[in-house]
Order: C-alpha cells, then structure tokens, then sequence
C-alpha cells in the first residue's frame, strides 16, 4: 500500500504563527506587568530593613539615629589608617571625614577621598548602617531596583570610582561616592535641630536638596524620642517616584512615593496630599522655602516633566521637624 504524506499548507503556518504572535502579545503586558510589581515589593522590602537597621542601631546606641556622629570639636581614631583626625572647622567638614574613613575600610573603594562641599547625611547615612550591620559597602538595601545608575556604579565600585578619577571628574556634579548612597533619602529633621539658634542655621533649597548653613550648625545628635507624632511623620523616602510609568521628582504634586514612616510602618503617600514644610523658627513663625529640581546627568535623573517647577520641600523639611507632621490637619500639633 501506498503511504502518503501530508503536509502543512502555507496558510495553516501562517495561521499557526498569527496565533502564537497573539498569545504571545497578550502575555507580555502581563508578564511585564508582573516584573514591576515584583521590583515594588522588592523596594517596600528594602526600604523596610533600612528602617528596621535605623531602630536595632538606636536600641544598641542609647535612641541614637543612625546617622554621622563626629563632631567638629572631637578627636577620631580613622579605622582605614589608625590615623587620629580632628577637631575640625564643622560638624559638615567632621562628617565627610567619618564618611571617607568609613567608604576606604568597608567597600574596595580603598583609595576613595572626597573634600568638596558636601554633606553626606541626607543620603549616605546608608553608609553608617553598612559600617553597622554587615560591615560591608555597597549595602544592598540601599538601592531601589528601578534606581539603574546606583545598581551600575555599585556593581563595581572600583571601576566607576577610579574611571571618575582618571577622566579627572571626580566633582560634585560627578558624584563619586554613588556607588555608596541609598535610593531613599533622610529628611533633615533627622539630622539637624529642628530650630534656627543665635547665629547659624541649615536650609535646604531653593536647587535640587543642596544645601546652605551659617555659623556652625550641629548635625547627628537627634534621637528618636525626639519624635512627637511618629506615625504622621516620615523617615525615608524615595527621592524619584521610580514605580510609576515615567519617574518623576519627589515634589512633583503628581508623585506617589514609598516612604516609611517613623513608627516603622510603609506606604505609598502622593505628594499634593502632604503638608507644605518649611522651618519653624524660634519666634514661632513658620518659613516657607522652596526646592526646583534640576537633573544630574551622572546620577541619570529624570528630566521635570515641562520643565522645572519650584515647590515646596514637604516632607524633606516638616515644619516643626521631628515633632511636626507631614500628613494631617496641621503641620505642628501642640
């Protein structure tokens, strides 16, 4: 008997294809879908033992938060030398040295120096977790997934550091310790008094979260039972709203940001939905500042969508700091 063979025509292939390219298609929104979520709950489970690390490290340090310690007037023994440094012209000068001795013994980064104009508190205080937690930087939790240029230059801190120094770039717009900074920013209550004293003072503003002081300003020293109203104030923040479609900047009044707030607990908070900040002087008035945001092209930020706005500083600055409130009624509750 004769055996035939039969096969496929053109037009079934093709109808074989157009199908799997539907399927296909319907699948890849979800799949991507999925993907973003999972890096969301990655980032909630960072932002969550960043806290966590912040109360074992207050437990351990007398309600100390985990931030700079060193002073302007104290005497240090550096950890990557041996070398006593000290006192120094400010609290700001003190800080960068504790932040350079603590980056060259705990990150491969052996050879890394910084001495421009830079406060390392809003942003690098990571680095004091690290140093207490596993002795190791980059943290890992430091970083959100969706924050690429971090995850670069911590993927090797070497490369990205000693490329910055042979391209001669190692400036303040160049940013050499990224590899060493954290995805969720310290609001300034957190590390500076809440209130102007005879003679200095500390600002944030008006460009991106730089900052300007008079006098000599006292850093670190807070501690957390300095917080009045701890679940309406926040600790951490994403500075980019990284979760959204396009990420845009903090203060935009469309971002809807992951924060975590004093008493330990996370959530999502839209920006327009939080109270203004500012600084509560010593008379009792309230000072309003404003912050317009200007990308970095090193850190790869994202442009203000039309062009930059000025706004208020909100949460970064809660008026009445660590016994004010970001969210509510009132700013300052009495």
């Amino acid at each position: 008997m004769a055996r035939t063979h039969r096969a496929f025509s053109l037009v079934e292939l093709l109808v074989v294809i157009a199908i799997i390219a539907l399927l296909v298609g319907m699948l890849l929104p979800a799949l991507a879908g999925a993907r973003k979520a999972a890096r969301e709950v990655k980032c909630r489970s960072n932002i969550n033992q960043y806290v966590r690390g912040m109360f074992q490290y207050a437990i351990d340090f007398r309600d100390r938060v985990a931030t700079y310690s060193w002073q302007r007037t104290g005497i240090y023994r550096r950890t990557s030398d041996g070398q006593l440094r000290g006192p120094f012209g400010s609290d700001f000068d003190a800080a960068r040295e504790q932040m350079n001795d603590i980056i060259r013994s705990r990150s491969k980064v052996t050879n890394f120096n910084y001495t421009g104009p830079f406060a390392p508190h809003p942003n690098l205080s990571i680095c004091i977790l690290g140093d207490y937690l596993t002795g190791m930087i980059p943290e890992p939790i430091a970083a959100c997934p969706e924050d690429r240029a971090l995850l670069r230059a911590a993927a090797d801190p070497v490369a990205f550091y000693n490329g910055l120094a042979s391209q001669s770039a190692v400036t303040a717009t160049s940013d050499p310790p990224l590899f060493a900074r954290a995805s969720y920013q310290f609001p300034y209550p957190f590390w500076s008094v809440d209130r102007d004293e005879v003679g200095w003072q500390v600002r944030i503003g008006p460009i991106n979260e730089t900052l300007s002081w008079s006098g000599d300003p006292r850093l670190g020293r807070r501690k957390f039972s300095d917080l009045r109203f701890p679940a309406l104030k926040v600790m951490f923040y994403e500075r980019f709203a990284r979760h959204a479609k396009y990420p845009i900047y903090f203060t935009h009044p469309y971002a809807e940001v992951m924060v975590t707030l004093g008493d330990g607990s996370t959530r999502k908070l839209r920006t327009e939905e939080t109270n203004l900040g500012g600084y509560l002087l010593t008379n009792g008035t309230i000072q309003r500042t404003t912050i317009s945001y200007s990308p970095l092209p090193a850190r790869e930020e994202p442009p203000w969508p039309g062009g930059p706005i000025a706004q208020p500083p909100h949460f970064a600055s809660t008026i009445g700091g660590m016994k004010g409130c970001d969210f509510g009624s009132n700013e300052v509750l009495r």
